[in-house]
């Protein structure tokens, strides 16, 4: 699965592929962009679903510049905070 994140104007500013995870997260995904620094520049969380069939999710986690930090699977959660 692909998710693009795009600007107030409509452009597109990051696009991932998700892979290496042991179910297909093709729900979702849910994002929420967060000052984990205190500097000017936001970190993006983005969690991804799988179905019913794949009760997980994946918590994906990109620095300012969009680059995938961390992935992480866990069991199927909802939402996330920031």
């Amino acid at each position: 699965m692909h998710l693009g994140i795009f600007d107030a104007d409509g452009k597109e500013i990051l696009r991932h592929a998700i892979k290496d995870t042991s179910f297909d997260p093709y729900h979702g995904p849910d994002g929420v962009a967060a000052n984990l620094c205190g500097g000017k520049d936001a970190f993006l969380a983005v969690m991804s679903h799988g179905s019913s069939g794949y009760p997980r999710s994946v918590l994906l986690v990109f620095d300012p510049q969009g680059q995938l930090v961390w992935q992480e699977e866990a069991k199927r959660t909802r939402s996330i905070l920031g």
